[in-house]
């Protein structure tokens, strides 16, 4: 961003929380949002798929994670009150506000949407037999 805003680079990919202030300054002018929908905020700003930049959709996602031997009954109970919170009409409002866009799943669902994430990029990295130093 540091980059971008000195001019040093001409454009990124950056978290709408990360950007949001600069574009409503006028700093920074933002092509399009990289999710299935347009976002509340920018109403205006088209997809990725509207302004016809074709197979391009990618989000970033918060979760709380457990550790794999957690009991199931403690991590429903999470789920609940976390989804609870994330469904209450403030905190709704506050995560929109940030320039998130909240989403309260239940566990399954989440473990879906985690698998289905990561997939794509793991098939590429064995494809490629990318390997961590």
């Amino acid at each position: 961003m540091v980059d971008l805003l000195g001019g040093q680079i001409d454009v990124i990919f950056a978290l709408l929380p990360e950007c949001l202030p600069q574009v409503k300054s006028g700093k920074l002018r933002a092509l399009a949002v990289t999710g299935a929908s347009r976002h509340p905020l920018l109403p205006d700003m088209p997809t990725a798929s509207e302004a016809e930049i074709k197979d391009l959709e990618f989000i970033s996602w918060n979760g709380l994670m457990v550790s794999s031997g957690t009991p199931r009954e403690i991590v429903a109970k999470a789920n609940a009150q976390v989804t609870k919170i994330t469904n209450s009409t403030a905190m709704k409002a506050r995560i929109i506000e940030l320039g998130f866009q909240p989403a309260a799943m239940g566990v399954s669902d989440s473990e879906n949407f985690v698998r289905a994430d990561i997939e794509p990029l793991a098939k590429v990295i064995r494809e490629a037999s990318i390997k961590a130093d």
